[in-house]
C-alpha cells in the first residue's frame, strides 16, 4: 500500500530557492565560492501525450493533470543546485541558472565545473502562471511557486549513501563521485506504476 505523499508545498521551496542576498554588506553568494572539479547536469524531457499537443503531470495527490504544451514552452525556468541536506530557508545555493522552456520541452543543465565528490540536491522549477521580471533574475530572493506550476521531485531516497543526509521533497538528489555528477527526469504520470511515477519525475505544484 502507497504512503500518502507528503509534498511539502514547496513553502521551503519559497526559500530553498534561494533567499538571496542583498547588497548592503551581507555575504557573497555561495555560487562565488569555488569547491571543486566537477560538474553537475540535469535533464529534464517533458514528454507530450500521443495527440503531441498536450503534457500531463502527476499530482501530489496521485491524480493525473494535463494542460496545453504551448502553455510550457516559452516559459521561464529555474534549476538551483544546493549542498546535499541543506536547511531549506537558511542554506544558499551553490548556483543557480534560470531559462526559458525550448520549443522542444528539454531544459538541459550544466552548472560550473568546481564540485567536490559528495552529495547535492537539485531543484527545477518551471513558472506556468508567475511572471518573472527582468528584476527578480537579477536580484532573486525566492519566488513562491503557484499552485499547478511543475516542480522536479522523487519519492526515492535510494541516491542517498550510508552516512549522508536524506533530502527533502521537491528536490533531486545527485552524487558527484570522481565523475561530474547527472540526473535525468520526465514527467512520469503512469497510475498502473506509481512508484515508478514518482521517481525523477516533474510534478505540478499542489
Amino acid at each position: 500500500m502507497l504512503t500518502p505523499l507528503h509534498f511539502r508545498p514547496l513553502v521551503p521551496l519559497a526559500a530553498l530557492l534561494l533567499l538571496g542576498c542583498s547588497s548592503d554588506g551581507a555575504p557573497p553568494p555561495a555560487e562565488d565560492v569555488p569547491i571543486g572539479d566537477h560538474a553537475i547536469h540535469a535533464d529534464v524531457q517533458l514528454v507530450p501525450d500521443e495527440d503531441g499537443e498536450t503534457l500531463t503531470f502527476l499530482t501530489p495527490a496521485l491524480s493525473t493533470f494535463s494542460m496545453p504544451a504551448s502553455k510550457v514552452a516559452g516559459r521561464p525556468y529555474l534549476v538551483a543546485l544546493f549542498t546535499g541536506g541543506f536547511d531549506q530557508g537558511v542554506d544558499l545555493d551553490l548556483h543557480h541558472e534560470w531559462g526559458i522552456v525550448p520549443d522542444d520541452l528539454r531544459i538541459s543543465y550544466t552548472s560550473p565545473r568546481k564540485f567536490f565528490n559528495g552529495p547535492y540536491d537539485v531543484s527545477v522549477i518551471v513558472y506556468t502562471e508567475t511572471e518573472i521580471t527582468d528584476e527578480i533574475r537579477a536580484d532573486f530572493y525566492g519566488v513562491v511557486p503557484r499552485s499547478g506550476e511543475l516542480s522536479a521531485f522523487t519519492l526515492s531516497q535510494d541516491r542517498v549513501k550510508p552516512g549522508d543526509p536524506k533530502f527533502s521533497n521537491g528536490v533531486i538528489r545527485v552524487n558527484v563521485e570522481d565523475a561530474d555528477g547527472e540526473c535525468r527526469l520526465e514527467n512520469r504520470h503512469d497510475p498502473a506504476d506509481v512508484g515508478a511515477s514518482l521517481t525523477d519525475t516533474v510534478l505540478t505544484v499542489p
